[in-house]
C-alpha cells in the first residue's frame, strides 16, 4: 500500500482564455442592452398610461364643468321665471287695487 502525504498546496490565479472572456463580455453587453431597452419600453408604457389617465380626468372635468354650467343656467332661468311671476302678481294687485278705488 502506498501512502501519499500532501506537504503543501499552491494555488495560481485563474486565467480565462481570451476567446471565452471576450464572448462573456459580449453576452453581458447584450444583456445590458436588453435590460436598458426593457426599461425604456416600461417607461414609455408608463408615460402612455399616465397620458391616458390625464386625458380621462380632463374629459371628466369638462363633463362636470358642463353639467354645473347647465345646472346654473337652469337655475337662473327658474329664478327669472319666478321673478317674472312675482312681478306679474304685483302688477295685477296694483292694477286691481287701482280699479277698486
Amino acid at each position: 500500500m502506498i501512502r501519499l502525504q500532501i506537504v503543501s498546496v499552491r494555488l495560481s490565479p485563474l486565467t480565462i482564455p481570451r476567446k471565452i472572456k471576450s464572448e462573456f463580455q459580449q453576452i453581458e453587453e447584450e444583456r445590458a442592452k436588453i435590460r436598458l431597452q426593457e426599461r425604456q419600453e416600461e417607461a414609455i408604457l408608463k408615460d402612455m398610461k399616465n397620458k391616458k389617465v390625464r386625458a380621462e380626468n380632463e374629459k371628466l372635468k369638462e363633463k362636470e364643468v358642463a353639467s354645473l354650467t347647465s345646472e346654473r343656467r337652469v337655475a337662473e332661468k327658474k329664478s327669472n321665471i319666478a321673478g317674472e311671476k312675482i312681478k306679474c302678481k304685483f302688477l295685477f294687485v296694483v292694477c286691481f287695487n287701482s280699479r277698486i278705488k
